[in-house]
């Protein structure tokens, strides 16, 4: 299956741009370079891989979600690959969850019981410790 991946690099540090999320996109993310750390942050568009994923029903309950965020999880850490010259970049830290958009915050976690598949988005950030990263190649 050819989904749509839309990467935005941040290679200066505390510096984040505002990119749209079009509705082709299945995946918007961008890479953060730290003094200390690199992270990955993605916005997923569960609807996108719901043939991949199995999903039956219209909509995502309480029992489901759990499946959907270890989808998510393995698909960026198995699909991303970051390398860079003296440094192993070794994703150790994790946070996944549903969310949706706010206008006060940008982004909140999704608590509804019940998530339409359609509207189900997941945020997923990964984060590596490393130091001093000047280059980095990236494989997704």
């Amino acid at each position: 299956m050819k989904q749509r991946v839309f990467l935005f690099l941040v290679i200066l540090h505390g510096f984040v741009g505002s990119i749209a999320f079009s509705d082709e996109d299945s995946i918007r993310g961008f890479i953060a370079v730290e003094p200390f750390e690199i992270r990955l942050e993605a916005i997923v568009k569960v609807k996108a891989f719901r043939d991949l994923w199995r999903l039956s029903g219209d909509a995502i309950d309480a029992a489901g979600r759990q499946a959907v965020l270890d989808n998510v999880t393995t698909l960026l850490e198995t699909g991303v690959n970051l390398t860079s010259p003296g440094v192993e970049i070794d994703f150790t830290g994790r946070s996944v969850r549903f969310i949706q958009p706010d206008p006060q915050k940008g982004y909140a976690t999704d608590e509804r019981d019940s998530i339409p598949v359609g509207e189900a988005l997941v945020g997923i950030t990964l984060s590596a410790d490393a130091r001093n990263v000047r280059e980095f190649t990236a494989e997704w």
